[in-house]
This record gives structure tokens, sequence and C-alpha cells, in this order.
């Protein structure tokens, strides 16, 4: 990995992302009229567990639709900051940036489609999922080797935990055994 993207993510405080195409394979049932079933991965839940071991790491999610089930699944992953139906994200990406005090370096963004390119060119640490499009990989400073909804967030989480050296501290729970 390039040292100038080591140093972008030594800063991170937030990671924030859009859903599908990022935490979901982009894929979307509809079971009536109002509602819709996605697909999440089990690997991104314990990367969100294991990023709440790290305080100082804040989580976002903006995404363009409006879900109740991305709802329930933000408030069971206790996501910090939600905007649903953000249909011009870099509005949301402004607003999470005020009210939590950040700067664009310290925030890492994920993004998979033309939609998220405004907050990729401002973000600290720019990230896109495998199976973006070229237009939005090019943009970015890292692409994961996940596809999106196979793992985007728990690769990018680790990678940020392990940098900044917080990594063992935040998954110590997990390795400690039983009395």
């Amino acid at each position: 990995m390039k040292k100038q993207v080591i140093e972008k993510i030594k800063k991170i405080k937030m990671l924030a992302m859009d859903v599908d195409g990022v935490l979901t394979g982009g894929e979307i049932i509809y079971i009536n009229d109002t509602d819709e079933i996605k697909i999440w991965n089990v690997k991104d839940r314990m990367g969100f567990a294991i990023a709440h071991r790290a305080p100082e790491i804040k989580l976002a999610w903006i995404t363009g639709r409006e879900s109740s089930e991305v709802a329930r699944c933000a408030q069971e992953c206790q996501i910090d900051a939600l905007y649903q139906k953000a249909t011009m994200k870099i509005d949301a990406y402004n607003e999470l940036k005020e009210k939590f005090s950040l700067a664009d370096e310290q925030i890492a963004y994920i993004g998979d489609d033309l939609i998220d390119i405004p907050i990729l060119r401002l973000a600290g640490l720019a990230v896109s999922p495998a199976d973006a499009p070229g237009e939005v990989k090019k943009e970015t400073d890292l692409v994961t080797k996940a596809a999106g909804g196979k793992g985007v967030f728990r690769e990018l989480v680790e990678l940020v935990l392990k940098t900044q050296g917080s990594w063992d501290r935040a998954c110590e729970r997990y390795y400690e055994k039983g009395e």
C-alpha cells in the first residue's frame, strides 16, 4: 500500500458509506408495494461490532433510498448517523462534518456509483468496492478486494484499525478464553 494512503488512514475518525452496492450487493427484492428485502453480509455486521470497540471511530450511512429495513439495521449496528433519501449526498456529508466537528481528512467514505463521486472527491480516504464502475474507482484512494455486499466494510474497518494500532484492543474480547 502506498505511504500516502497509510498516512490518510491514520487521520480517519469516521467511516461513512453508501448502503446499496456497498453493504448490500445492490439487489432489492420487493415483497409488496412498500416493503423490500436486502441481503446483508455477516462479516460487515461483525465489522460494526468491532468498530464500536474503537470508540474514537464514528459510523455513518448515506443512502439515496429510504427503507425501514435500512433504518432497523442501522439501529441494530448502532450507526451514529443515518441519512436516507439523500439524493444530494454531499449535503448529508457536509451535515455530518458539522455535526461531528470533523474535517474532510478525518472521514473515510465508501461509495460504489456515480452519485457518490462528489463525496469521494472530498473525503480524506475515498474507497470503492471491487465491483464499482471504472468512473468511480478512478476517484478513489483504495479499491477493496471485496465486491459490494461481500464484506467491504469489514475489510476497511480492519485496515483502518490495524493501521491506527487499535485492532488488537478492539478484538481482544473475542480472543478471551472462558473461565
